[in-house]
């Protein structure tokens, strides 16, 4: 299983910089191999688990992938007989290898030895490093160089997305494919290293079964600390209302688990917030007189609801909830939905919110049947009270935004998910398992 863990690991690693690694591909003249790897990956290690190990015969998940096999056969039937079925073909790889993944992840994890997950967290931590300063080094480079900005993001007109409150000011968004992708990798990984700091003191960073440092003894858990600082500075440069509100939520609903808030936990929540009253106005001054007061503009649109970006959103759900008859039963046409649609179609149908989108484009009967197959599979892979949080944070933010048609964060996502349960419950002793 240690073979599969380090899989897992890389296929996570193409995920986050498949758009990077794309945009250099084409730049040249190569095709776009890394997403079929990260494809075929996860296809090879899910036939070799199901030959090797008992996960099909998880009666939850074997009850998932029959409804998954039997919701994506039919919908590539009707985008066969509607003469679609590449495009057909392309929405299920977008929904179906998420799924794979967090299978696998639940499988792999439950299998692996402490050891290794140690190894793995540690991966997770030198690979948000490797992130942020990857992060660090293009956005600065891209607002010096006119060359590099048409390398990564193009020479034509860029979306209003990656611009401040429709400024000319550029948020930070590589080496993902957008500001709220950052934002949100940014975020997730925050409420990681979140849950590893409010872990009890006694057993903050340590293995009951190895008596062993969970991450490692060259890093103390200041580090974490200072991680998080690191990965809030770069939050906020991608300004992701959205992310944001994820990382926020998730540690309002820690406060609420259980034997999580005590003394030691207010005065460091307390000198963090004092911290930030001293220091996040000098940032939020400086920065706005680098961004030419666009971020005041921001703060001001934001503010009083007039956010160009805020009120497409809006409009979007409204107009979603106004024609709801019209794909209530059987969703829009095949290759109309999404924020990708316009490679298929020349009208397209998109709507800011994760289960309209679905039900833009599979119908009652197959959002039904994808949000019992995700039920499930989160029920399987339940652990630990830690894993609450960032479950209810991410089920909140995927309403504000179509993420479900973003693979990478739906894949992260699930890879955290299923890590904050195996690690608090192996970072504890085992009388206070959950």
């Amino acid at each position: 299983m240690k073979k599969a863990a380090y899989i897992i690991v890389l296929t996570v690693l193409f995920s986050l910089f498949s758009y990077l690694l794309k945009k250099m591909l084409e730049n040249a003249g190569l095709p776009n191999f890394p997403s079929y790897l990260r494809d075929i990956l996860i296809f090879s290690l899910f036939a070799w688990l199901a030959y090797r190990t008992p996960i099909l015969f998880n009666r939850r998940i074997f009850l998932s992938i029959s409804l998954l096999s039997l919701l994506f056969s039919i919908y590539l039937l009707s985008a066969t007989l509607a003469s679609q079925f590449m495009v057909g073909l392309y929405y299920v790889r977008i929904y179906l290898v998420p799924f794979l993944f967090f299978m696998l992840c639940i499988a792999v994890f439950s299998s692996i030895s402490s050891a290794d997950l140690q190894r793995v967290m540690r991966w997770v931590v030198y690979l948000n490093v490797f992130i942020l300063v990857t992060a660090s080094i293009l956005y600065a480079v891209i607002l010096q160089s006119p060359v590099a900005h048409g390398f990564f993001l193009g020479y034509g007109q860029l979306a209003s997305a990656w611009h401040l409150a429709g400024a000319n000011t550029l948020r930070m968004g590589l080496p993902l494919t957008s500001p709220n992708n950052l934002g949100v990798y940014i975020a997730l990984t925050n409420c990681l290293l979140l849950s590893l700091i409010l872990l009890p003191k006694n057993n903050l960073l340590l293995s009951a079964q190895t008596a062993q440092p969970l991450l490692s003894k060259n890093i103390p858990p200041v580090f974490l600390w200072l991680l998080v600082a690191l990965n809030l500075i770069i939050l906020l440069l991608t300004f992701s209302r959205s992310a944001l509100l994820l990382f926020l939520l998730t540690a309002l609903f820690f406060m609420f688990i259980p034997r999580v808030l005590s003394w030691r936990v207010l005065r460091v929540a307390g000198l963090a917030l004092l911290m930030g009253i001293l220091v996040l106005p000098l940032v939020l001054w400086v920065a706005n007189i680098l961004s030419d007061y666009a971020l005041e503009k921001w703060f001001y649109l934001n503010s009083n609801g007039t956010d160009p970006s805020l009120g497409g959103h809006s409009d979007s759900i409204a107009a979603a909830i106004q024609d709801f008859p019209m794909y209530a039963l059987k969703g829009y046409p095949h290759g109309t939905v999404g924020p990708k649609a316009d490679l298929f179609s020349l009208i397209t149908h998109n709507v800011e919110n994760s289960l309209l989108s679905l039900w833009f484009d599979l119908g009652i009967f197959g959002v039904l049947a994808y949000v019992l197959a995700y039920g499930l599979l989160v029920n399987v892979g339940y652990q630990h009270r830690f894993q609450l949080p960032i479950l209810l944070g991410f089920l909140l933010i995927m309403q504000a935004l179509p993420y479900v048609f973003e693979p990478e964060l739906m894949m992260y996502f699930m890879f955290i998910y299923v890590l904050i349960g195996h690690v608090a419950t192996r970072a504890q002793p085992r009388s206070s398992k959950e």
